[in-house]
């Protein structure tokens, strides 16, 4: 008979200093099973401390873009790993994203890990013992562009979801990535392979300097069941991103066309107010193919170039289809049981879709 793992709540509650409730999770009958004959990495060298940590072992970012895919196999001198005695910061073999090198963060063993399904608490509940990251110092240049930073990784976790987590952190507090998350569970037990997150720096780059982290806690090392609880980080950039701005205007027949849709793929999706009008702010330096179309209306696409701090003008002149018929009537006596066959021209020489019914009347 198959055994079904089933995760249980365990009658243990602390109270929070907000005095919030928080009950743990008790863990699962597989993982007791596992941990009679557990042996643990030796890793971890008691580094963790509350933060913000101090960076001062780590020489200033101060040339942008600041560049780091691991190829080297060795920590950059530009960043300090740091670990707790259950946890380790390493840079690993097999672990890059289509490349050699990876930074891993990992836990190690089951002592002293604390259960909950709160992200923010996962992250406040495991320090220091479990917790493993990067400590780097940015001293902004002030030249233009928004200063970001941007990473590619992989999260796993062992036997539960809430066994591992991390967050960005600037002189010790959370920021959020691009779409607004601030702590970062893994959604697959062996990861979903590699993808990007974005950080907006820009709240910081008038500072003299200021200290970033990637924070993470785990549970169990990398592989140790499934994925393990770790993440793996690869081609890491601080750099001032270059923006601009789209601007688009509608028209048909030359008159400001309201309700048009007016999109870019990948970014946004607008409809033109009654001017005909949409803008795309703060769209990186490139090349896009907008698009623009309403019902009745033809489809249409150009290609725009955004350059830094600029405006570019996209306009769209949007035609409906036109019919053509011939011939425009057909008149023909017929006898009972006559048959009759003959053609009619139906054309479109507009640009919008022309949809059309017939009837014999």
């Amino acid at each position: 008979m198959k055994k079904i793992t089933k995760f249980f709540l365990m009658l243990v509650v602390v109270m929070m200093s907000s005095g919030v409730l928080l009950a743990q999770l008790q863990i699962s009958d597989l993982e007791k099973q596992m941990m009679q004959n557990f042996q643990p990495k030796e890793l971890g060298d008691g580094s963790g401390g509350a933060l913000p940590l101090n960076v001062d072992a780590a020489t200033p970012i101060t040339v942008f873009p600041y560049e780091e895919d691991f190829e080297s196999g060795t920590w950059s001198p530009y960043m300090e790993p740091f670990s707790g005695l259950q946890a380790d910061a390493t840079v690993a073999s097999g672990e890059g994203n289509n490349s050699t090198y990876a930074a891993l963060l990992e836990g190690n063993s089951w002592s002293g890990f604390y259960h909950t399904s709160s992200c923010t608490y996962t992250m406040l509940y495991n320090r220091p013992l479990h917790e493993a990251g990067i400590n780097m110092t940015v001293v902004p240049s002030g030249e233009a562009g928004l200063l970001t930073m941007r990473f590619d990784y992989d999260q796993f976790y062992s036997f539960a979801y809430y066994y591992d987590a991390f967050q960005v952190l600037v002189n010790g507090t959370p920021i959020p990535d691009e779409s607004g998350t601030t702590c970062f569970y893994p959604t697959s037990n062996n990861g979903n392979g590699y993808s990007t997150l974005t950080f907006d720096l820009g709240a910081y780059q008038n500072d003299a300097s200021f200290d970033l982290q990637i924070d993470f806690v785990g549970k169990y090392y990398r592989n140790y069941y499934n994925g393990g609880d770790a993440m793996v980080i690869d081609n890491l950039t601080i750099f001032y991103l270059q923006i601009g701005d789209i601007s688009v205007d509608v028209t048909a027949d030359g008159a400001p066309l309201a309700g048009a849709t007016v999109g870019i793929e990948d970014v946004n999706e607008y409809v033109t107010d009654a001017t005909g009008h949409v803008d795309f702010i703060g769209l990186e330096i490139g090349d896009y193919e907008v698009y623009a179309y309403k019902d009745g209306m033809n489809y249409a696409t150009q290609t725009a170039t955004v350059v830094t701090g600029g405006v570019t003008q996209v306009d769209f002149n949007l035609s409906p289809p036109v019919m053509v018929i011939n011939p425009l009537a057909i008149v023909e006596t017929l006898n009972p049981n006559e048959w009759f066959t003959t053609y009619i021209g139906i054309q479109n020489i507009g640009d919008g879709d022309l949809f059309w019914t017939a009837e014999v009347v």
